[in-house]
């Protein structure tokens, strides 16, 4: 192409012999030629690998024409499925984009806290600019704001397991297998102690956490007379009698019933909050001991909470503050209405009971998520009390279980 668009010289031209300002002449244009031609080599390298960029972008990278429409059609049918299937459409990884390395559970729990507690600064930042100006300096601050300290360690709770899994709006929902996953990245490595509590019929295969943990629940429910004096499998026993003496009718109702699955929420909720606080402790008494001063080193959690004493369980099992309580019984009412109306229906009679929406087995999963809640209401009732004045739950007392009154 570029040799149609010199001069063709004449044959009698040819044949005379060329004088030196000709082959000059010739020489330059030669060169002029060359130049022309490396300069198209280059735009036409540097037009065709802006194409390709381009068509990488898109996840594209197209030799003609048939591939660009293939590759097309192809793309308009993926995101019509996700479209249809409510996917949403994953990173492209062509051209200059790549995926950002996934967070793992400690990024992804660490980047949801940093989250909540703008949330708790924000609502301290709002409470102190709408201060009633003739409160009292004394006045007991939980008083005055529990609707909205509350309200926040729900929310505040759930926006620390959403990372993992969405909590459930409803039992019309059930939980899914990710459930699993929130439990796992709030309990950290002592998961299994929960997984031990959750897969137990009974009482007989507790490990001795789960033992301990059941004395100090009884005893804050006013069904042992002291801490750790009783045996739990007695008292399970007791249970199975008192069930047995029911008819057959109430005996059919009660497994299905919102009462038991608001109960069981609230135990498993208790126990993601005992595992946590318990870890809290730990870490603590680790940092505190002295290295040169011989004694028992603790090497895991189980250990630690076998060794301690049955009032020092009950106090790690109580809720901290009167707050954190309220929310945990906040929480259960959302899902399964309040304790007050489950205790109603069971009184009228088993066709007065209500019953969950699906199946039993449908929500064998949404113990996961209590765990998973109390662990993270554990993290924001701290962070809320580096904020807010909340009173705490009295040593010694009972109560301060998500509400339980030995109904």
């Amino acid at each position: 192409w570029l040799k149609s668009l010199a001069p063709r010289p004449s044959a009698s031209a040819l044949s005379r012999p060329l004088t030196r300002h000709a082959m000059v002449q010739r020489n330059a244009v030669g060169r002029s030629w060359c130049v022309v031609a490396v300069v198209f080599v280059l735009l036409r390298g540097w037009w065709l690998g802006l194409l390709q960029a381009g068509s990488a972008f898109v996840g594209l990278l197209p030799t003609s024409g048939g591939q660009v429409a293939k590759s097309s059609a192809s793309l308009a049918t993926q995101r019509a499925a996700e479209a249809k299937t409510g996917q949403s459409p994953g990173p492209r990884t062509g051209g200059f984009f790549r995926p950002p390395p996934e967070l793992t559970f400690e990024g992804k729990l660490e980047a949801a806290k940093a989250r909540v507690e703008k949330e708790w600064v924000a609502l301290r930042s709002l409470l102190s600019t709408v201060a009633s100006a003739d409160s009292e300096e004394g006045e007991d601050e939980e008083e005055q704001h529990l609707g909205q300290v509350v309200r926040l360690l729900v929310s505040s709770s759930l926006d620390l397991i959403r990372p993992f899994v969405s909590p459930l709006g409803s039992l019309e929902e059930q939980p899914v297998p990710q459930t699993t996953k929130a439990a796992v990245a709030l309990l950290g490595e002592d998961f299994h102690l929960f997984v031990n509590y959750h897969m137990t019929e009974g009482f007989e295969s507790l490990s001795e956490v789960g033992v301990a943990f059941w004395q100090a629940m009884f005893y804050l429910r006013d069904l042992h007379e002291s801490a750790g004096r009783q045996s739990v499998y007695e008292t399970g026993a007791e249970f199975q009698r008192a069930l047995e003496a029911q008819d057959d009718e109430m005996t059919d109702a009660l497994p299905k019933s919102l009462l038991l699955a608001r109960q069981n929420y609230l135990t498993a909720a208790s126990f993601g909050y005992f595992v946590r606080r318990c870890q809290q402790r730990l870490q603590l008494e680790r940092r505190m001991r002295d290295p040169q001063k011989p004694g028992f080193i603790v090497t895991d959690l189980e250990s630690y909470i076998s060794r301690l004493s049955p009032e020092d369980t009950v106090e790690l099992v109580r809720m901290a503050t009167k707050a954190g309580s309220k929310a945990l019984r906040e929480r259960a009412t959302a899902l399964f209405g309040t304790e007050k109306e489950l205790l109603e229906g069971l009184r009228r009679g088993p066709s007065f009971v209500a019953q969950l929406p699906g199946e039993v087995g449908d929500y064998a999963l949404l113990d996961f998520e209590a765990a998973a809640f109390g662990a993270a209401l554990f993290e924001a009732e701290a962070m809320a009390t580096r904020w807010f004045k909340l009173r705490h739950t009295r040593g010694g007392s009972r109560g301060g279980v998500g509400g339980f009154s030995g109904d």
